[in-house]
């Protein structure tokens, strides 16, 4: 559940969010929700970064179109692009929208009103919770690997130094120094303020709207009147409804196109070009590729589900209703098939059980591919 597991990362989360200046909420004690932060230099700092974060973008494509790199330079510096890409996609967020704040605020008045605070999590609880661990660990150290290897190979694309023609293969002093510094703070920036969206929304979320669906089907079971399952269903709905507004138009579609694209890089990299990047710099390509691995697979496949336990908990809800009195029987009905099945959307489609199985068919064949036109 929201309150009792995710909600202490997340608070520890904020706390580095609040030193960054990387996020424009803050968590309110009094009320425990999340709300806008009442500081204006935070919220022009959170906005600074968004424009410096959205500039790298064309500047990064730019170099990697026109820069005299070779081929594997470029596998390099496309796999930082879209690292980049998605952590840039995410956070962008330049008006302080309060959209997605609300996302967590709902799970959180949800389970305060209907839900009784569980002892135990549920093992996909404990899965996600673990996960989301490993990423939040991820974040800086994917800024001190970059930092690391900017320092062992400066020229390295798709990063500024490589943009001039005069770049030398060492590092030349303090200015090329405060470079790399300055790169690597915008990507420890980006990341954490992505990562409040992608963890503790999307991420977390998916778990809580399963495990809210799993604990209504064990109601039905357990009641003759299924008006207050109906009832709890639309609720659930309306976080859905609200989850995917936040979501569906640009985290989701950022993380269904970067996240298998990194994916396929990290593999190719780490088979290929293992030799030719320098420790401890190429750690950082593993560290992406089993970031995202994981993410394409467990929680794309966990975003699945919740369109069939939804299908199931509809089902139950109308074999439950059609064993009522004849007097409310046949307004049940009618209410339960005036619900319908719930959808983690991105875009205009959604995440159904085949998303994953071709999400890594597709990573797979891509790096295969990778590999064997390498080779030839």
């Amino acid at each position: 559940m929201y309150q009792t597991t995710f909600l202490p990362i997340l608070k520890l989360h904020q706390k580095i969010c609040q030193t960054l200046k990387c996020f424009p909420f803050e968590f309110d004690i009094r009320t425990e929700r999340l709300k806008k932060t009442g500081s204006i230099r935070h919220r022009k700092m959170f906005q600074f970064q968004c424009i410096v974060s959205a500039l790298f973008l064309p500047a990064m494509l730019i170099n990697l179109f026109f820069g005299r790199f070779t081929t594997a330079e470029r596998y390099q510096g496309v796999a930082f692009f879209f690292m980049y890409l998605l952590a840039g996609a995410i956070r962008w967020n330049f008006k302080v929208d309060n959209v997605a704040i609300q996302v967590i605020n709902g799970f959180l008045d949800f389970e305060d009103d209907l839900i009784q605070r569980q002892s135990k999590p549920t093992t996909l609880t404990k899965i996600m919770s673990k996960f989301i661990w490993l990423v939040e660990l991820s974040c800086p150290m994917v800024a001190l690997l970059q930092l690391a290897l900017l320092l062992y190979i400066p020229c390295m694309p798709p990063f500024i130094l490589s943009m001039s023609p005069n770049c030398k293969s060492a590092s030349a002093g303090i200015f090329d120094l405060g470079i790399h510094i300055f790169e690597s703070w915008t990507l420890l920036h980006t990341v954490y303020s992505a990562a409040s969206l992608l963890l503790h929304i999307f991420f977390a979320g998916i778990v809580c709207l399963l495990t809210y669906l799993e604990i209504l089907e064990r109601e039905i079971q357990a009641t003759s009147d299924v008006s207050p399952c109906i009832r709890t269903y639309r609720r659930i709905q309306i976080l859905e409804q609200s989850f995917n507004a936040a979501l569906m138009g640009r985290v989701v579609p950022a993380l269904m196109l970067c996240a298998p694209s990194i994916q396929i890089i990290g593999m190719y990299v780490c088979i290929n070009l293992r030799e030719e990047i320098p420790m401890p710099g190429f750690l950082i390509f593993p560290l992406m590729g089993l970031d995202c691995g994981v993410c394409n697979v467990m929680v794309i496949t966990m975003a699945s589900w919740i369109h069939n336990v939804s299908i199931k908990v509809l089902s139950a809800l109308n074999r439950r209703a059609g064993q009522m009195q004849k007097i409310d029987r046949g307004i049940s009905r009618r209410q339960v098939s005036s619900s319908y099945a719930l959808k983690v959307k991105f875009g205009s489609n959604f995440m159904d059980r085949g998303t994953p199985l071709v999400i890594q068919n597709f990573c797979l064949t891509q790096t295969m591919s990778l590999i064997l036109i390498q080779r030839r």
